[in-house]
């Protein structure tokens, strides 16, 4: 049996602010700036409005009649005050990578009570310090998905988390701790690639499109290399108007990039979210084009 997302959407503000300005707000160095820039930064979207009104407002336009439970997908934890009349469970402590964990969940749950699973990622960041950190700067996004084995529009064909984990304390992790992450990260990002290809009896020949974390270029730069797979087809050509949006930004710019009529139907994609510390997840979809 085949499961997927029936809906996938975004809501991403409309609203975006250049990143030195908030780099002047937070009376950081100019050589932080001069970083973010070179690693492809420029505008980051906020949300002026309150997200879960926002989320509220999204969620009156979709479909829930079948929906048996709900799984809340945070990078950065703060609580979600809206009454959803079905068990609801928030998932955390992954950062970057976490919904991907909650793809897996929901379809576990999905098997267990054979009734679709809504699936949202949220965050938000409390202050303009912890936007901004490890030269990168983070935007705000909504994901919301349907996760079905109905009147599928995006095919999971297999999704992967693993976590091996160097620095235990983020940002502020012994720097000893925080360079091993560094130099074993990139090795760790291809064998989650490449363990998840195998999972679902693919090649990363068949992979159209590689969409990525996107704090910065750099790191995938070097993983072309490390994967022996084409720059071009590993998409961060939106990360200068979206920066960095914790683990929901592989999803936004593969729904920006079927937007803009870069994936066609049939076209497997991976979208990978590798999380400071680390963990790392990945799904890999199957676009089936839309119901119009």
């Amino acid at each position: 049996m085949s499961y997927g997302f029936k809906d996938l959407i975004c809501r991403i503000p409309q609203q975006s602010v250049h990143i030195e300005k908030l780099v002047k707000e937070a009376k950081l160095p100019n050589e932080i700036l001069e970083n973010m820039k070179n690693g492809g930064l420029e505008y980051i979207p906020i949300f002026k409005e309150d997200r879960v009104s926002v989320l509220k407002d999204t969620l009156k336009n979709i479909d829930l009649s079948n929906v048996g439970g709900a799984i809340i997908a945070q990078s950065i934890y703060f609580k979600i005050d809206i009454d959803f009349n079905i068990p609801v469970t928030t998932i955390s402590g992954q950062p970057c990578a976490i919904t991907h964990l909650g793809i897996d969940l929901a379809l576990q749950w999905h098997k267990e009570i054979k009734k679709d699973i809504l699936l949202i990622g949220i965050d938000k960041s409390q202050s303009i310090d912890k936007r901004l950190y490890f030269n990168s700067a983070m935007g705000d996004v909504i994901i919301i998905g349907i996760v079905s084995n109905q009147n599928i529009k995006h095919k999971i064909l297999s999704t992967y988390t693993h976590s091996y984990i160097f620095a235990d304390n983020g940002e502020f992790s012994n720097i000893d701790d925080i360079n091993k992450f560094r130099e074993n990260n990139p090795l760790l990002i291809r064998e989650n690639i490449l363990t998840n290809l195998k999972n679902a009896n693919l090649k990363l020949t068949d992979i159209k499109y590689i969409f990525p974390h996107t704090p910065y270029l750099q790191i995938w730069d070097l993983m072309s290399k490390v994967l022996n797979y084409p720059r071009e087809r590993i998409w961060t050509k939106y990360i200068s108007q979206t920066g960095h949006l914790n683990s929901n930004d592989s999803f936004y710019h593969y729904l920006k990039a079927i937007e803009n009529k870069i994936i066609q139907k049939g076209d497997k994609v991976l979208l990978i979210n590798n999380g400071f510390g680390g963990s790392r997840g990945s799904s890999i979809l199957e676009y089936g084009g839309s119901n119009e």
